[in-house]
């Protein structure tokens, strides 16, 4: 009797999951969970009938709902801050860079506030060595240099490594300036900010047998700038009578 119960209700779902690909024949990412759903293997017993029903008429809603979701939500990068007037601003972004995450905080940290021009000049400096990339916070270690002090500080660096890496997003950015419009010269970094990213983990086999980590600490970086607003001088108030 329970064998017979068991094709019986096989039979029911098949039509129902064969009626529901038919009658909604442009959901094809959805018939795997109707059968799923009609073809239930913890429980002999499946799904009641009426139930069914619904699902399968409830499942484009369900779908819509989920695209609707997907369209609001679907950013391709994500920001931890928005420029002001985004029309007035161009982005730039880079993830997993292979450069030190330490070397390219204190790179990139240097230009906040600056416009274009002036953090491209400087990181042609520094690959020239004729100024330096002062370090503040992970500066244990660092050597002191005389080049430090226009910055307030007594230890820099010049890695060259993050500078040209810099230097190539801030190429980036200047090309989404010019892309909508906006003018390079007037350019001011608004946004620099500097993340770990996952560790890279490589080995290394040392003597007796051993073998110890080899890793690399490479790091995202997100900046976005504006352009600058011109001064309009104040009109000069009429002499009074």
């Amino acid at each position: 009797m329970w064998q017979n119960k068991t094709k019986h209700y096989n039979t029911q779902n098949t039509a129902l999951s064969l009626w529901a690909s038919f009658l909604i024949p442009n959901l094809v990412p959805m018939r795997i969970p109707f059968l799923c759903v009609l073809y239930p293997n913890a429980c002999n017993s499946p799904l009641p009938f009426a139930f069914c029903v619904l699902l399968i008429f409830s499942s484009p809603l369900f779908l819509l709902i989920i695209t609707i979701h997907k369209e609001t939500s679907k950013t391709m990068v994500h920001y931890s801050r928005k420029p002001q007037v985004s029309s007035k601003s161009s982005k730039a972004k880079v993830s997993d860079l292979r450069c030190h995450y330490k070397n390219t905080y204190e790179t990139a940290n240097v230009i906040n506030g600056m416009s274009l021009r002036k953090a491209q000049q400087l990181y042609r400096q520094v690959l020239a060595k004729t100024r330096c990339i002062p370090f503040k916070h992970y500066n244990g270690k660092t050597g002191r240099t005389a080049q430090a002090k226009e910055w307030g500080q007594t230890k820099g660096r010049w890695p060259r490594k993050s500078v040209v890496a810099m230097l190539s997003l801030l190429k980036n950015a200047e090309a989404n300036a010019i892309e909508k419009g906006l003018d390079a010269n007037k350019m001011v970094i608004k946004h620099v900010q500097v993340d770990q990213a996952a560790r890279m983990r490589r080995r290394t086999f040392r003597a007796h047998g051993r073998i110890g980590p080899y890793m690399c600490s490479p790091c995202h970086v997100q900046l976005f700038m504006s352009e600058k607003k011109q001064r309009v001088p104040a009109p000069k108030s009429a002499p009074k009578k």
